[in-house]
This record gives C-alpha cells, sequence and structure tokens, in this order.
C-alpha cells in the first residue's frame, strides 16, 4: 500500500489545524486589552451627553486627530512620539465614532499614521526596531493599542502589515540592552522599555509563544515597582518620574489582568500612587505644578497617569479622587481646554476608559489629613482642596538609595507652593549646591554629585487642621563633617487662607561651622518670577517672597536674631556660625495684605504672635507649635 497520499494528508490537516488555532489565539475576543464590549458600549452612549465628562473628552480627542497639523512637526524630536499618539487616538475613535463609516475613517487615519512612522522614521532612523529604547517603547505602546482597537475595522492587508511590524519588534526586544536595565531595576527605563513590550506582546497574543520572555518582563517589572516605589508611590526619580514610566507600567498592569494574569495588579497594589497624587499635584490654570522631588522638573507631560489611577484607587476613596481629579486635570480645571483631561501624550484614551461616571464627587476636606508619610521618607502637606491658592508642602528624608537610576541628595530637601507660584523648589536635574532648598554646611551638600548619601525618618503625624514632622541628619550628614542634624518641619493649616509653614534644624559638629538655611526660589529653571524682598521685624531678619495671584510668603527668622540673611543666585539664605547651631523660621503664605507680627522673648523661647496664632518652640514637647 501506498502510504504517501496519507502521510501527505495527514501532513496537511495537522498545519491547517495549527494555522487554525493561531489564527484563533491570535484573533481571539477584541479589543483583548483594557477594553470589553460592554464598556465600549458605555462610552459611545456618554460620548454623545451633552456636557459632560466625556462628550469633552471626545470632542478635544476629534480636534487633535481632525485639526492638528502633525506635519508641521515633522522630523523634529519628539516626530516619532506624536504618531504614536495620533495613531492611538485615532484608533479610540475609531470605536466610538457613530457609524461604521466614521469607524472606518478613523482606523484607516490610525492605520496610515502607523504605516508612516515604518517607512518615513525621523532624521535619527527610530522605529520600533531601532535607535533609543524610549523611542521604541512609545512606539510599540501606540502601535499595541492602535492594533488592538482597529483590529475588527481594519482589512486583512492592515492587520497583516502592521502585525509584521509587531512580530519585528517583538524579535528584536530581547537583544536592547542599556545600563539603567540591570539591577536593581529601579530607573524608569525598566518600565518604560519593558511595559511597552509587555503591552505590545499582549497586543500580538504572543505571550504563549514567547513564554520565557514573557515570564522575564514580568519579573523586570514586578522588581521594578518593589524597588523603585515606596508604599506612597514615590520614587528616588521625582514625581515626574512616577508619572512617566506609569504610562507604560499601569496598561501592562491592567492588561495583564484582563487577560487571566494578577501577578503585576498584585504587586501595584502595594503602592498608593493615586494618594500621593491627590497630596502633591497642585489645581492651577498655566501647567500641571506638582511638588518638586528627585531630578524632576515641577510638572511634566504625564502620560495619562492621572486618568490611569482611577483603576487603582479603592473603591470607597474614588469619589475623593474624582473630586480631586476634576479640578487637577477634568471639567472644573482651570487649565485651557486642550491640556484637560491627560490631553498630553494620547492620555486623554484614559480619561474616557477609566472615569467612573457614576461615581458622586466627595470633597476631601475634613475627611482627609493635612499630610502623608511614605515609607522611604518623603512627607507631603496640603492645606486644602479649592483652587491655585491652595499651599503645599514637603520635607524629604529619602532612607534609601538605589543605584542606576536618576538620584539627588534629598535629606531635609524642603519645597514650598501656593497660589500657582512654587516659592521654594528643587534643584531638577542641576548639581551646584546653589540649587537645593536645604541645610549647606560650609557651603556644602551635595558631596558626590550622585545622590548616593541618605537620611534618616524621624517623626510624622497629620490631622485634618495641623501637620508635622522631622528628619535625621543620617549618612549624608555626617559626610559633612555633622555629628548629629534634626530638621523639623510643622504646618498649620487651622485657618488654609494664611497657612504657616515652619522649620527647625538642630545641629552639632566637633568644630566650628558655617551654616545656611537655603530656600530655592522658584525652581530649577527660575521660571516662578518670585521676588524676594528682605525685611527685618525689630531685632529679627525677616523676608517677604511675593508670588502670582498677589500672593507671599512672609518669614522671620526667630532664632539665631544675629544670622546673616541675603538673596543671592535666586536663592534665600540664612546664615550662621558656631559648633551647634538652632535655626527657627515661621513663614506664613497668603494674599493681599501682608501680616503684621509681634516678637516677644529671647533666644528659643521667641514667641511670634501672627493673626491670632502664636507660634513657638516647646522645649518640653521638643517641637514647633501654634496655638
Amino acid at each position: 500500500m501506498n502510504w504517501t497520499p496519507l502521510l501527505l494528508l495527514a501532513l496537511t490537516l495537522t498545519l491547517t489545524l495549527f494555522l487554525t488555532l493561531a489564527t484563533a489565539a491570535e484573533t481571539g475576543q477584541r479589543p483583548r486589552l483594557l477594553l470589553s464590549d460592554d464598556r465600549i458600549d458605555e462610552l459611545r452612549k456618554l460620548v454623545r451627553e451633552d456636557g459632560t465628562h466625556h462628550a469633552q473628552v471626545y470632542e478635544q480627542m476629534k480636534w487633535r486627530v481632525d485639526e492638528a497639523d502633525l506635519e508641521e512637526a515633522h522630523h523634529d524630536h519628539i516626530f516619532p512620539y506624536k504618531r504614536s499618539y495620533r495613531a492611538r487616538e485615532a484608533a479610540m475613535l475609531s470605536l466610538l465614532a457613530e457609524d461604521e463609516a466614521e469607524r472606518k475613517r478613523y482606523a484607516d487615519i490610525a492605520f496610515d499614521t502607523l504605516k508612516d512612522s515604518f517607512t518615513d522614521p525621523d532624521t535619527q532612523d527610530r522605529t520600533m526596531t531601532t535607535g533609543s529604547g524610549l523611542a521604541r517603547a512609545m512606539m510599540s505602546l501606540g502601535t499595541a493599542l492602535t492594533y488592538d482597537w482597529c483590529y475588527n475595522t481594519w482589512d486583512d492587508e492592515q492587520r497583516q502589515r502592521v502585525r509584521e511590524k509587531m512580530i519585528e519588534a517583538l524579535d528584536a526586544w530581547p537583544d536592547f540592552g542599556h545600563t539603567n536595565l540591570q539591577h536593581p531595576g529601579t530607573s524608569n527605563w525598566v518600565a518604560v522599555t519593558r511595559g511597552g513590550e509587555m503591552m505590545l506582546m499582549l497586543a500580538a497574543a504572543e505571550q504563549e509563544n514567547r513564554a520565557d520572555r514573557y515570564q522575564e518582563l514580568k519579573r523586570q517589572l514586578v522588581r521594578h515597582m518593589n524597588t523603585a516605589f515606596d508604599d506612597l508611590g514615590v520614587t528616588q526619580e521625582g514625581v515626574g518620574y512616577a508619572e512617566y514610566p506609569g504610562g507604560f507600567l499601569l496598561p501592562s498592569v491592567f492588561a495583564t489582568k484582563k487577560l487571566g494574569d494578577d501577578e503585576l495588579w498584585q504587586q501595584a497594589q502595594r503602592h498608593n500612587w493615586w494618594r500621593m497624587a491627590m497630596y502633591t499635584h497642585a489645581f492651577n490654570d498655566i501647567d500641571r505644578k506638582f511638588v518638586q522631588t528627585g531630578v524632576a522638573h515641577g510638572s511634566n507631560f504625564n502620560e495619562g497617569w492621572i486618568s490611569l489611577l482611577f483603576n487603582t484607587v479603592p473603591e470607597d476613596e474614588l469619589g475623593y479622587y474624582r473630586y480631586f481629579y476634576d479640578r487637577h486635570m477634568g471639567k472644573h480645571s482651570r487649565m485651557p481646554l486642550n491640556r484637560r483631561f491627560d490631553g498630553d501624550r494620547a492620555g486623554a484614551v484614559y480619561a474616557l476608559i477609566y472615569y467612573p461616571e457614576d461615581v458622586e464627587p466627595q470633597d476631601p476636606t475634613g475627611h482627609y489629613p493635612v499630610g502623608v508619610g511614605g515609607s522611604r521618607g518623603w512627607q507631603f502637606f496640603r492645606n486644602k482642596w479649592e483652587d491655585e491658592s491652595d499651599a503645599h508642602a514637603s520635607l524629604a528624608a529619602k532612607t534609601q538609595m538605589h543605584p542606576r537610576a536618576w538620584a539627588q541628595p534629598e535629606t531635609f530637601a524642603i519645597n514650598l507652593m501656593a497660589y500657582n507660584t512654587r516659592f521654594i523648589g528643587g534643584p531638577g536635574k542641576q548639581r551646584d549646591d546653589t540649587f537645593y532648598s536645604t541645610l549647606l554646611v560650609d557651603g556644602r551638600y551635595n558631596t558626590d554629585d550622585t545622590g548616593r548619601a541618605t537620611g534618616q525618618r524621624g517623626e510624622f503625624e497629620a490631622d485634618t487642621e495641623r501637620g508635622y514632622a522631622t528628619v535625621r541628619g543620617g549618612e549624608l550628614y555626617r559626610n559633612l563633617g555633622v555629628n548629629d542634624a534634626t530638621r523639623h518641619l510643622m504646618t498649620d493649616f487651622s485657618r488654609p487662607e494664611r497657612s504657616i509653614v515652619a522649620t527647625l534644624d538642630q545641629v552639632e559638629s566637633d568644630q566650628e561651622r558655617t551654616w545656611t538655611w537655603q530656600a530655592n526660589l522658584g525652581d530649577d529653571d527660575g521660571d516662578d518670577g518670585v521676588e524676594a524682598e528682605l525685611k527685618p521685624d525689630g531685632d529679627r531678619p525677616g523676608f517677604i517672597l511675593r508670588g502670582r495671584n498677589d500672593s507671599y510668603v512672609r518669614g522671620w527668622v526667630l532664632h539665631p536674631a544675629d544670622a546673616d540673611l541675603d538673596r543671592k543666585d535666586d536663592a534665600l539664605r540664612i546664615e550662621t556660625a558656631g559648633r551647634e547651631a538652632k535655626i527657627l523660621v515661621v513663614m506664613l503664605v497668603g494674599t493681599g495684605e501682608l501680616p503684621e507680627g509681634r516678637i516677644e522673648g529671647r533666644g528659643m523661647d521667641t514667641v511670634l504672635h501672627v493673626d491670632d496664632r502664636a507660634v513657638q518652640f516647646d522645649p518640653e514637647k521638643g517641637r514647633i507649635v501654634s496655638e
């Protein structure tokens, strides 16, 4: 008997079955990522309800896709990114458009935008397989979401063309390396590159075909969350460097969970990023100001972070987060319309997906304390939840430092912003000692230019009116020749329209040193326009900082009375000398008419009377008090 025909038939049937199963695995239910059919149906209705959050987001998205001139940025340094954003938003519009013709039109716009990025890269030849890992990741994320959301509308040729490029990129990603990706995985590069690759793999339904790589991506993302972020969600790289990588990390967390794997989700639950956002992000009408930490600038493009966080908030806290969101980023924000709703960098797709339309907003006032503290020594305080007049203050210890990631020394670092003005800010990526808001020793602070030296946590407490925190100088101040160093921060927000923020530095050394309380007026760019005036009160040094909206910070140096006070190089400095020192500074933040203060007593027994409150150091309690 001739077995050849039967063998050929069996081989043909086996191959057909394999291809059928592979196709089924690749197609499956679409969209696979982030969205369900039920949610798409809900969104189609919501975007057509006049005046709602979703309707406003939808109209802004249509304007960006239909009217904004993408080509004006052709071949500039962020052109590959802009293509990725446009493709992602066009893909979302293709899901939500009213009729099939419009859905097809937006799907074709998304396809043509991706195709152009494949065939006509920028002058640095950045594609999903070449060039910077950060650019590869951005294009991978944009391509993944676009492919997933347009899959049912594209024809076979369009799907095949994009899928081929996705497979090429997935084949190339394992060979990409960078020093920032090495142990301990703290750098934002980990979340960006590995998150971008993960989303591409999930969109292509390749996680089973590439099982080892899938497990490795998960391992690196879990390690990154565990090492890079404390329980509050703070990273040593800064608030902005939680947001930027978070735009890649959280979609990966949500997508794997939707597909039945909750390993990343379980790790993400250990970090309260949403709470950090509520205490560090301002309500303002110029840009997205937030408390400056790490090397981050004081505002950022966001990557959809604030909208993504909706999906991490506990159900019983969602109303408070929605209240915050509406004023910081949403429909009650004072920012220009095209900047609201995570309008930068295609983050608005998440403003549609995750905004909880059925949850009523709740004012956090009287419910939340005025401050929160993290496990690695960052403490943030906020006086109210109203508008751009809200005051924010912070104190950092930075108890851990991880290599292969951006870092700044931050022990004793303070921030103060209110009325759309950053009165006291951080150094950003600047490394010169003159840029830090901290305590200098003999004019020095950043001893090794790496940010490796750390401090220690002290006390932290906060109720609905007042907050208090201390940090110890730790390794950083020992490196500066200091035996003992403690910084106190007291906030009295019992009268939010005139908030009191006070600091006390207590330091000791074996030899005489110069001690300098220094405040960087503004931020690393010095663009907040803070004006400083030296204004003594009786025999005590004092100062006035003036900002936007007729705002001020009135400061008194209660001790030492003979401290030298000057303003130079965009910094305010209070200086004294000796083997030990106590520097007590009280600041009142407000707007309009300047307050009149009255000073009584001498030395550390000095009492400042301002408004109807008395501020002083209580030796029995060992802290600053306001009564």
